[in-house]
């Protein structure tokens, strides 16, 4: 069985380093006034190549995402709910094949919502589609420290999202040709316990039928309704044979 890392399987690995730039993505830069550097509060930009060497990795969690327009000058509004403690890291990331873009910022535990310029989205013609938003802390689960993923409301200004637009929706993007993918989804009934014996879903196939190289695979997580902690594992059998098991997923619901 292959074993894949979770929140850590992300092309040019690795969490936002201090003032939130990854010296990964840094060293494969694409250099100028476009490549992957510091804009002020957080790190974005460009890289030369795809520097992925995982079977699957996490490019999304959201519990809003907006679509918004790049001829409006409006910021992009990222808000989320924490745990209280460790600082809060950003990421955006390209999902659009050939598409080396990244984002990373990092804010103090308590700020809950950070604001977001267009500008180089709109000048490289980088819509919603394009990218996945990551948001995660660190937090002991189980008695063991955990990258714990925070499902992110994107609006494009102050409008604030109705209920009905609400779906709490993860994407992985494969770097193989997978046959199936399956989903197991759980309540945990405290920090420090593992997940609960009655699943929301257990090993339950998506049941999309094709699922290419590269191409970002939408993943509605329902039932997430109590505040709390969830345990998210997801799996998959490749087209050439044999399965691929991602690490579980920690998820906070404020």
């Amino acid at each position: 069985m292959l074993t894949v890392l979770g929140l850590l399987a992300l092309p040019g690995h690795g969490l936002a380093q201090a003032g939130g730039c990854d010296a990964d993505v840094e060293r494969n830069s694409r250099g100028g006034i476009l490549g992957y550097q510091s804009r002020g509060d957080h790190c974005e930009g460009l890289y030369a190549t795809d520097v992925a060497a995982t079977t699957l990795w996490v490019a999304s969690l959201t519990e809003v995402f907006q679509d918004y327009d790049l001829t409006n000058t409006t910021p992009l509004q990222l808000r989320w709910s924490a745990p209280e403690g460790a600082p809060v890291h950003l990421r955006a990331h390209g999902i659009r094949r050939d598409l080396y873009y990244r984002m990373d910022a990092e804010r103090s535990g308590g700020s809950g919502e950070w604001s977001w310029s267009t500008d180089f989205l709109a000048a490289q013609e980088i819509h919603r589609d394009d990218i996945g938003v990551l948001g995660w802390t660190s937090r002991e689960v189980g008695g063991e420290p955990h990258e714990i993923l925070l499902p992110l409301r994107v609006t494009q200004g102050a409008l604030a999202a109705t209920q009905s637009e609400r779906a709490y929706e993860l994407v992985i993007v494969p770097n193989v040709r997978l046959e199936e993918v399956y989903l197991t989804l759980a309540k945990v009934a405290s920090a420090g316990a593992q997940p609960e014996s009655t699943y929301l879903k257990e090993g339950e196939a998506l049941g999309q039928r094709i699922y290419p190289t590269q191409r970002p695979i939408r993943i509605t997580l329902p039932g997430m309704i109590e505040p709390g902690y969830y345990f998210v594992q997801v799996s998959a059998t490749r087209g050439s044979g044999g399965p691929v098991t991602m690490d579980p997923l920690w998820i906070y619901v404020g």
